[in-house]
């Protein structure tokens, strides 16, 4: 008998360590140009400052956290959604509105059918 909980907490694992070795390098990266950056250069946090190697650097951390927001923007939606195939996705009073609703149409049909075996 296979385990599939152990192969996705596996994956989500594994995902987790190369985000966030993802997100160190990029770390590090912008950390070696604040650390050299020299006061002759202008404010360090000025675009025109960096050479392209490290505006790279900088849209590829923007980027990334992009798609980290993405990301779980995405594993947020599965859970809503297991969550809700889970408790039936109705509230109580839904479930109230919606059986009424359902009493409400069996009687009409009822309604209906006596109507038309009396003619």
């Amino acid at each position: 008998m296979t385990k599939p909980w152990l192969k996705y907490t596996l994956l989500g694992a594994l995902v987790l360590v190369v985000d966030l070795s993802v997100y160190l390098y990029l770390g590090l990266l912008l950390m070696n140009y604040e650390d050299f950056h020299g006061d002759n250069l202008g404010s360090s946090s000025k675009l025109v400052s960096m050479d392209a190697g490290y505006r790279a650097f900088l849209y590829g951390s923007i980027a990334w956290n992009l798609v980290n927001l993405t990301g779980i923007s995405y594993v947020a939606y599965r859970l809503f959604k297991l969550y809700k195939q889970r408790t039936g996705g109705y509230s109580e009073k839904c479930v109230k509105l919606r059986l009424t609703t359902n009493q409400n149409h069996e009687q009409e049909e009822d309604n209906e059918r006596e109507r038309s075996g009396s003619l």
